[in-house]
């Protein structure tokens, strides 16, 4: 055997020991009595000096300690002390703390234990958000309430939660706590704050009789609820959403203007609500979205006290609820936008005080029928729209405006009654109104863009009233076969494809019978377009624009000569007007014909 021994330079023993165990004890940054930064060294274990009053921001933050165990001298935990901390199983918290930071304990994941001190000063946002916390021990009694964070435990593994009886809860406390089961307060009139159990979607025991005031989404999204009937008190307020996508089948409700917007949306549980006010209220409003998204409501039951009090029904208060059916309270006065869009209805019956009927209230709903009181005044743009089965309309009589889309895609419509007033009608109000063969247009001074478009009227007589008509307004209405605006003095154009594609659905394909003023009148693009025309009659002084007469077909076609010389004459767009238009018999006069010989050699 051969032996080599190499020479080393290896330090003393004494430097040796000295040097290994200061690489592997845990090294502290302590300013003052702040611990300002901890290296563990690989120390999975952590004992805090007892000098140490303050655990300062950041100082394990990143870590891999696995317990830590603070000094009884430790007043505070600084904000992300302990961030992301994901071994950090155990830590101890002195009686004598007063406050922790801001993610103090954010993403602890295996942190599944906190017993809190019985008195601290506060908590501040986010402290233990997203850790692994199975189990707390709440302080009795938070004493800064300015400084109180939020979502204080929000995220956190909890599976049950018991509320001391002087503690108050924060915003978003344990909102998205998804494994927690049970709530136990001790003690009534507990205010819930905004979120504070929010999205908690195992959560089936909790005394809601305990509550006095539910927060905004407070109970938002907790779908296991055991509660499935809830009575409402009188001194019971619920915020908005607070409980939007919860389980309960029958609502009971004693004093509805404590109830907030959106408070059951979405419930798609809920089958009845009872809907009471306080004796003697007035001006109650249904709050905006009350019970929007509910497709299984099927029942709405107004009290004496409530039939009496509420005059408003607030924005989507019933949307795409199951409602077939309804009676509404007697002193309604307002119906907002969309509050019954997307619902059942198929009868209904209007109260005499109401005066507004907003925006799409009613669109896309079974009604078959509406007879609209005369103390209507306002009826939104969309109100009706959509309404499939619907066939007969009476408005009320003093309503001077249709709105746009009011009665769009209102299929079966056939009847429309009860305009005694000089009317607007705006744009696509009764577009593709397929069975509207008839309309009184003796009171409508205004038609607006696409008014009539697609609409089975057969017969337009206009009055003295009627001065404008917007472009494409009676476009593809397929039956009609008399036009008659001779009396329309007032008017000055034909608009744009205004008359297009109005060819007669019948057997024997019978030209459209069309009658003027008998004035000058402008004739733009396309204006008749793909219509077959009895006789068009033109007035010196009319303007013919540019493709204005192309794409018909007119049986005769008269130019009407200028009178004296003070008639201006009849201009034509000479390269584009009469594209591709055919004509049966032109009668022009003499100096018209010279003057556009090119023109009309152009006409098949």
């Amino acid at each position: 055997m051969e032996l080599q021994i190499n020479k080393t330079n290896l330090f003393k023993a004494s430097e040796s020991t000295a040097a290994v165990k200061q690489y592997l004890e845990p090294e502290f940054i302590i300013t003052g009595t702040t611990l300002e930064k901890c290296n563990p060294n690989g120390h999975k274990v952590i004992i805090v000096p007892e000098k140490v009053t303050s655990i300062g921001s950041c100082a394990f933050k990143n870590t891999n300690v696995e317990k830590v165990i603070l000094p009884r001298t430790v007043k505070s935990i600084s904000g992300l002390a302990f961030h992301q901390c994901r071994q950090l199983k155990e830590i101890n918290f002195p009686e004598g703390l007063q406050r922790i930071g801001t993610c103090a304990f954010c993403l602890c994941t295996a942190l599944e234990s906190a017993d809190l001190p019985k008195e601290m000063f506060y908590i501040d946002m986010a402290a233990f958000r997203s850790s692994g916390l199975k189990h707390v021990t709440l302080p009795e009694k938070l004493t800064d309430r300015k400084r109180n964070g939020e979502f204080i435990f929000a995220e956190t593994e909890l599976e049950t939660v018991e509320i001391p009886e002087t503690l108050f809860l924060e915003t978003g406390m344990f909102s998205g706590c998804h494994n927690l089961k049970s709530v136990k307060f001790n003690r009534t009139g507990i205010d819930v704050p905004n979120q504070c159990f929010a999205d908690c979607s195992k959560l089936k025991d909790v005394d809601l009789n305990a509550i006095s005031s539910f927060g905004e989404e407070s109970f938002h999204g907790c779908s296991l609820l055991k509660t499935k009937e809830i009575t409402l008190n009188f001194n019971q307020t619920v915020h908005d959403g607070a409980f939007a996508e919860c389980p309960f089948e029958k609502v009971v409700i004693n004093d509805v203007s404590r109830i907030h917007r959106l408070a059951f949306s979405s419930c798609v549980d809920l089958r009845e609500a009872v809907i009471n006010t306080v004796a003697g209220s007035q001006n109650v409003e249904i709050a905006d979205g009350l019970f929007s998204g509910c497709t299984n409501l099927e029942t709405i039951t107004f009290t004496d006290n409530a039939d009496k009090s509420i005059t408003h029904i607030g924005e989507c208060a019933f949307r795409c609820c199951k409602l077939t059916e309804i009676k509404l309270p007697e002193a309604l006065v307002q119906i907002k936008a969309e509050a019954f869009e997307n619902t059942d209805l198929c009868s209904i019956s209007f109260p005499e005080s109401l005066t507004t009927i907003a925006k799409s209230a009613f669109s896309r709903t079974s009604l078959t029928e509406v007879n609209i009181p005369d103390s209507v005044e306002f009826l939104g743009s969309n109100a009706f729209g959509r309404c499939k089965s619907l066939k007969s309309v009476k408005l009320p009589k003093d309503l001077n405006e249709i709105k746009v889309n009011c009665f769009a895609d209102c299929n079966e419509l056939c009847e429309v009654t009860g305009i005694n007033n000089p009317v607007i009608i705006r744009s696509f109000a009764f577009l593709r109104c397929y069975n509207l063969k008839e309309f009184d247009f003796s009171k409508v001074i205004s038609i607006e863009r696409n008014a009539f478009e697609r609409t089975g009227l057969e017969e337009i007589k206009g009055s003295a009233n009627l001065k404008y008509i917007g472009a494409e307004a009676f476009m593809s209405c397929h039956y009609l076969k008399k036009v008659d605006l001779s009396e329309c003095a007032r008017l000055n154009e034909i608009p744009e494809r205004c008359f297009k594609h109005c060819f007669t659905n019948n057997e024997c394909n019978e030209a459209m019978v069309l009658m003027l003023p008998s004035k000058a009148l402008t004739f733009n693009k396309q204006c008749f377009s793909g219509t077959v025309l009895e006789h068009l009659t033109i007035y010196p002084g009319s303007r013919l624009l540019k493709f204005s007469l192309s794409g018909a077909e007119i049986q005769t076609l008269e130019f009407l000569p200028v009178e004296n010389e003070t008639c201006e004459q009849t201009l034509l767009e000479t390269k584009y007007g009469f594209m591709a238009l055919k004509v049966g018999k032109l009668i022009i006069p003499d100096y018209l014909y010279n003057q556009y010989k090119n023109v009309w050699n152009k006409i098949e």
